[in-house]
């Protein structure tokens, strides 16, 4: 149908402009992405690509604008964008207005690449791990049963035998690993990565932007 050839077009001007981007052509390939996110607007990877070349030209304030259209026109892309959103809104003195952004989206469904994010947004430069950031996990356990979450809570917890931290931090890390991974809805394949094209059953779109556990 008629969305599937646009979403599939869309695709393709994204795989000309990172080809272009890896020449450093980035205007031409801001050029193509512009035309992707005009061909599919409801298509979260194009507006993702161009945030990136944005930030890659130093036009972070336009990068910014375009996650803001990403979060509104297709919020099921947010937690793929979420590590560049804060890179972003570093840039751009706009972590208060990502933190609300993020929070919103998180409220309404949550995500643990979300709830990364906003881990990371309120962790202070001297403590990457401060108490206020990592109650976070503990919301999170709350609502969802995340063995992911508890394992990343755990890292910055002090045991009353602190001794067996280390094994049983190991233990748990070993056990959430696969949990962490993206996996094919057509093949199964499973990646640490997220792919709009499956390397496994060749399938566009196939992959949804959330993690193993939380499917």
């Amino acid at each position: 149908n008629q969305g599937d050839f646009s979403g599939r077009l869309a695709h393709y001007l994204c795989e000309q402009a990172n080809e272009q981007a890896s020449h450093a052509q980035l205007d031409a390939a801001s050029q193509l992405l512009h035309e992707a996110v005009r061909i599919a607007p409801q298509t979260p990877r194009p507006r993702i690509e161009l945030a990136r070349i944005q930030h890659r030209l130093n036009q972070s304030q336009d990068a910014w604008n375009t996650l803001q259209e990403l979060a509104h026109t297709t919020p099921q892309g947010l937690p793929l964008a979420a590590p560049l959103m804060l890179e972003v809104a570093a840039a751009t003195g706009q972590q208060t207005a990502a933190e609300k952004l993020l929070r919103s989206r998180y409220a309404q469904m949550p995500s643990l690449d979300l709830l990364d994010a906003l881990v990371a947004l309120n962790t202070t430069p001297t403590n990457s791990a401060s108490g206020d950031s990592r109650d976070w996990y503990v919301q999170h356990l709350s609502k969802e049963p995340s063995l992911v979450a508890a394992t990343k809570w755990l890292a910055g917890e002090q045991l009353e035998h602190e001794e067996h931290h280390p094994a049983i931090q190991k233990a748990l890390e070993h056990a959430s690993k696969p949990l962490s991974r993206y996996r094919c809805a057509a093949c199964g394949f499973e990646a640490r990565q997220h792919f709009w094209h499956c390397p496994g059953c060749q399938s566009w779109d196939s992959y949804p932007a959330r993690r193993v556990e939380e499917l």
